[in-house]
């Protein structure tokens, strides 16, 4: 080792460990403003609340079909129906990798 570095060693430690105290406090608010801040602030949601709820759209959830299904000598029994399978563009490439399909789907529009 060379005369120079166990000096250098020490001095980069007794800087790294004076720098980690040297880290200022951070400023404190006083407890009755952080309060005052937070109920105002829970009354402004509440408020936002109530008036999202009032105007709350309508959700429409697709359905599946629903399919009658009578066996002689039986009652009529409702049987959901299957989704219909979306329809695939001509032009998309079907693969399989590990009996998981996937598409390669062109990027350009003039080739079709």
């Amino acid at each position: 080792m060379k005369r120079w570095s166990v000096p250098l060693t020490l001095m980069i430690v007794m800087i790294c460990l004076m720098a980690g105290s040297l880290h200022s406090a951070p400023e404190q608010d006083t407890p009755e403003v952080n309060v005052q801040e937070l109920l105002k602030r829970v009354k402004q949601l509440e408020k936002r609340l109530a008036q999202l709820e009032k105007v709350r759209p309508g959700v429409a959830f697709p359905q599946t079909p629903q399919v009658l299904l009578q066996l002689p000598g039986k009652k009529i029994t409702v049987v959901p129906g299957q989704p219909a399978k979306p329809q695939i563009p001509n032009d998309w490439k079907r693969n399989q990798i590990n009996g998981i399909e996937y598409y390669l789907v062109p990027l350009d529009a003039k080739k079709k």
